[in-house]
C-alpha cells in the first residue's frame, strides 16, 4: 500500500528538537502538573503495546494530571495544535515500530550527574498498563512472557515506597543500560501478544464508529482555552 505524504507526516518519529518541544508544552500547559516527557513516551508505549485501542478523550486525563478543561491552558489554538500534534506523532512512530517488530528505544531524561535513570518510563508505562488491568495482569502471569515485564518493575519499584520491593543491592550503569532495553523488548513482546485482541477490538470501535456519526464530531474537537 503507497502511503500520502499526509500519512507519512503523521507517523514519522520526532527530531530531538521536537522531542524538547514537547516537553517543553506539557510542562507550560499544565504549570508542571502532567507527564515529563520520559513518562510520556513509557506511557504511550504501554498504550501501543496494549489490549485495547485507547482513545485520546480516555487517555488525555492521565498525561495532564486531569481533565484538559481543568487543568489545561493553551495561549491560542496553534499551542493546543502543536502540542497534540507531536504528541500524536509521537504514539504514531511507537505503532509503526512496534508494528513492524522492532523495538521503540526509550526516551530517557538524564539526572543531574548526566545518568539515566528509567524510573519515570517505567512509571508511564505500568500506567498505561493499570487502564486495562485485567488484561494486562493475564500477560503479567503468562508463564512465557510475563517474565518480560521484569525489567520494567524494578526500575519503576527501584525507588518506590515499599522496601521490600526495592531492588537489593544498587542497579550499577551496565546492569541498567540491559534493564532499559528489556524494558523496550517486554513493549514489543506485550505488542505480539495482544495482537489478536487489539485488532478485534479495534475493528468492533470502528463498527460502531461507524454507524454513530455524533462520536466522530466529538472526537474531532480540538480543545482551546
Amino acid at each position: 500500500m503507497k502511503l500520502t505524504k499526509k500519512i507519512l507526516a503523521a507517523i514519522r518519529p520526532l527530531k530531538p528538537r521536537e522531542v524538547a518541544r514537547l516537553g517543553t508544552l506539557l510542562y507550560e500547559c499544565t504549570d508542571g502538573q502532567g507527564m515529563e516527557m520520559e513518562e510520556l513516551d513509557g506511557f504511550l508505549s504501554g498504550l501501543v503495546a496494549g489490549p485495547e485501542v485507547i482513545l485520546p478523550t480516555e487517555f488525555y486525563p492521565r498525561v495532564f494530571g486531569g481533565e484538559m478543561t481543568e487543568v489545561v491552558s493553551f495561549e491560542n489554538k496553534e499551542q493546543a495544535d502543536e502540542l497534540l500534534g507531536l504528541m500524536m506523532r509521537h504514539f504514531n512512530s511507537i505503532t509503526t515500530e512496534l508494528s513492524q517488530n522492532e523495538l521503540h528505544m526509550p526516551i530517557l531524561a538524564l539526572d543531574q550527574g548526566g545518568q539515566i535513570g528509567g524510573n519515570e518510563w517505567a512509571r508511564g508505562f505500568v500506567k498505561a498498563t493499570q487502564m486495562r488491568y485485567d488484561s494486562w495482569s493475564e500477560f503479567v502471569h503468562n508463564r512465557e512472557h510475563g517474565p518480560s515485564m521484569h525489567p520494567i518493575f524494578i526500575l519503576y519499584w527501584e525507588h518506590g515506597p515499599m522496601p521490600n520491593l526495592r531492588p537489593c543491592v544498587p542497579i550499577g550503569e551496565e546492569e541498567r543500560e540491559e534493564l532499559v532495553i528489556g524494558m523496550a523488548t517486554a513493549a514489543l513482546v506485550a505488542h505480539k501478544f495482544f495482537r489478536g485482541q487489539r485488532t478485534a477490538h479495534a475493528m468492533m470501535h470502528r463498527a460502531d464508529y461507524c454507524r454513530n456519526p455524533s462520536q466522530r464530531a466529538e472526537r474531532g474537537k480540538t480543545l482551546v482555552n
